[in-house]
């Protein structure tokens, strides 16, 4: 199978959900958001479909759901947060269906980027066109405020853990592959922030490789292999990062940049390498 055969296989799952939707007294409207709406999806994609319901109760919306399922054998089918209908196909298409409360259109928190209606009899879906942004926002790394020292030191506490455990785990006793793991996990976390930093900072969400393709390339090298010395070096280069990424930060948050604590952390890295 191609791109272009799985997009057919997209269409005809679109063409049937629209059917049902079109055809329901309870919907006010529809739009397409993500790769569909921008033409760009191909055969890894997901179809991204808000349907906006006429009562802040969603009248009819467990209908819909089941008779959506119903329109193709499923390999899963799965409804979450009140709000997000997922659909895995039997031949490969997954959708992604929202059911929203008209109140959503004068506040489209949901749908991101560009969208392109799919659906609207009332004209319903063009006041949303006219409040959707093509760039959104960049969202501040949750559970911290802008410039809270807590968060800006709290990678300290990260890089010396993942050492340690990586330490520990090469003295190959039985809590090794514990260590590995967590110690992996942590660079996880450590990376995750490091992108919302950079990403609040330039002030657009956006992917990492076009809003920094620069950090991309770095971050791509900090995944390592299952073994303690890739790992240490893998805190290393994102200590590295650190160095480059948060001092905008701080210049846009108005805090102050560590840098004394970050040269203890080189110190404290190495003192921790050197032993067995």
């Amino acid at each position: 199978m191609n791109h272009n055969e799985h997009r057919r296989l997209q269409q005809e799952i679109i063409d049937q959900v629209l059917e049902i939707l079109k055809c329901s007294e309870h919907v006010l409207g529809c739009v397409f958001a993500g790769s569909y709406a921008r033409g760009e999806q191909d055969a890894f994609s997901d179809l991204d479909l808000a349907c906006f319901l006429r009562d802040e109760e969603r009248s009819g919306r467990p209908e819909l759901y089941e008779k959506v399922g119903k329109i193709a054998p499923t390999l899963w089918q799965l409804w979450i947060y009140d709000k997000h209908a997922l659909y895995l196909f039997e031949n490969g298409v997954r959708l992604d269906l929202d059911f929203c409360k008209p109140s959503d259109i004068t506040n489209p928190s949901e749908v991101y980027g560009v969208v392109r209606i799919a659906y609207d009899p009332d004209g319903a879906m063009r006041q949303l066109l006219a409040k959707v942004k093509p760039h959104l926002p960049a969202e501040h790394p949750k559970w911290n405020e802008p410039g809270d020292p807590a968060m800006i030191d709290w990678f300290f506490w990260m890089f010396r853990q993942v050492v340690c455990w990586a330490k520990r785990a090469a003295q190959n006793d039985y809590r090794s592959y514990d260590k590995l793991s967590n110690a992996i996990n942590s660079l996880a976390d450590i990376r995750t922030r490091l992108v919302e930093m950079r990403l609040w900072t330039l002030g657009n969400k956006d992917y990492l490789n076009r809003a920094d393709p620069h950090l991309a390339l770095h971050m791509a090298k900090t995944y390592p292999h299952f073994q303690a010395g890739e790992i240490i070096q893998c805190a290393r280069l994102l200590l590295a990062e650190y160095e480059s990424v948060c001092p905008a930060y701080c210049q846009k948050a108005q805090a102050i940049y560590p840098k004394r604590k970050v040269e203890i952390m080189h110190r404290l890295m190495d003192e921790f390498e050197q032993l067995k």
